[in-house]
């Protein structure tokens, strides 16, 4: 296990290390382990943890969670600690407001939800000489640049008043948080400020290499004719994906084929065809006629698209296309026939 600095508020002392494969093919993926490790004598509490590199965010977890940057395949958890609604009592206590699962909660808010007007946050303690393992994908992209940095925050849990619920109520009801000693294992609350005071962080770091294909970027980029810009490669056809700012256009070259240049910004649904094999894309016409005449030469096309549907009605002006590898040139040839183009929104009118 790498040994971690830790910054800020004393705590106890805590290790963090970063699994990673030595090498990775272009764009492959793999997984990468995060372990935590509470070598101290005190439970400690998992404020957020985040996984990044030179493209940005690859993993985080926690509440304020976020993918910042360019990371393909980002992933955001909410685990290890939340937000909770609640509101203070005349003797200067707190009660939580008890919701319910998303679906059941009401708009406009409830009488209870508006006189929730604070914020708990809500951490789960690991004991004493316990390890937590967390796991993330990883895509093997150039941006990444080689490297990979995680940034543990924490806290020593005997340095906070937690409180926690007394009983469940139902629903939409607010429960008193009743003052408790810290215990691994249980959920404990206690106000965001008191939290942030004593919070510590511990980093660390790990590095891969990558091995790149035989017809690299740089040749992609000669025979493609497009200098500089967004770039991603498609492991199933060994051809890159170059976006062309200049031209309005994504342009795929492999090293022996003739590029094709796309109508617009393919980057995000070409590189999530290379994964998933099939995407859905928003065919945004804003017009009832454009719209019936864009389902019709998509369908002559062989294009899989329908009018979009929601909440048990049906769109006049919005499509949903299903996109395959096969029908990316029938959708590119669609978008120029009928005054169309890519954008990371969906399909939208050209410029």
């Amino acid at each position: 296990m790498l040994a971690a600095a830790a910054h800020g508020a004393a705590a106890a002392p805590v290790d963090v290390a970063i699994d990673a494969p030595h090498e990775l093919a272009a764009w492959d993926t793999a997984d990468v382990k995060i372990t935590i490790h509470n070598g101290g004598t005190q439970p400690i509490a998992v404020l957020a943890v985040e996984l990044t590199s030179d493209a940005g965010t690859v993993a985080a977890w926690g509440h304020e969670g976020e993918c910042k940057g360019n990371v393909r395949g980002c992933s955001i958890q909410s685990s290890w600690a939340s937000e909770v609604a609640a509101r203070r009592t005349a003797s200067g206590g707190w009660e939580l407001l008890v919701q319910g699962p998303p679906q059941q909660r009401q708009a406009p808010p409830t009488p209870a939800a508006r006189e929730a007007t604070e914020r708990l946050l809500s951490v789960t303690a690991i004991a004493a000489g316990q390890s937590v393992v967390l796991t993330a994908p990883l895509t093997a992209m150039y941006q990444h640049g080689g490297k990979l940095d995680v940034a543990l925050r924490y806290i020593a849990v005997d340095r906070v008043r937690w409180c926690a619920p007394a009983g469940e109520p139902p629903a939409g009801t607010f429960v008193p948080c009743q003052p408790v000693e810290p215990s691994a294992g249980y959920v404990l609350y206690a106000p965001a400020t008191a939290i942030d005071a004593v919070a510590a962080t511990a980093r660390s770091h790990a590095t891969f290499a990558i091995a790149h294909p035989a017809f690299d970027l740089d040749a992609a980029r000669a025979r493609g004719g497009v200098a500089a810009g967004a770039f991603g490669y498609a492991r199933r056809t060994h051809r890159w994906i170059l976006v062309d700012d200049a031209h309005g256009t994504t342009v795929v070259v492999g090293a022996t084929d003739k590029p094709d240049a796309l109508p617009g910004q393919w980057l995000e649904p070409l590189t999530a065809l290379d994964q998933l094999g099939e995407v859905s894309v928003f065919w945004n016409t804003r017009d009832a006629a454009k719209a019936a005449a864009a389902l019709r030469d998509a369908r002559a096309r062989g294009i899989a698209v329908d009018l979009f549907g929601f909440k048990g009605g049906t769109s006049r002006d919005r499509l949903i296309v299903a996109l395959d590898p096969a029908h990316v040139a029938a959708l590119a040839a669609s978008l120029r026939a009928l005054g169309y183009t890519m954008t990371p929104d969906g399909i939208a009118a050209a410029p």
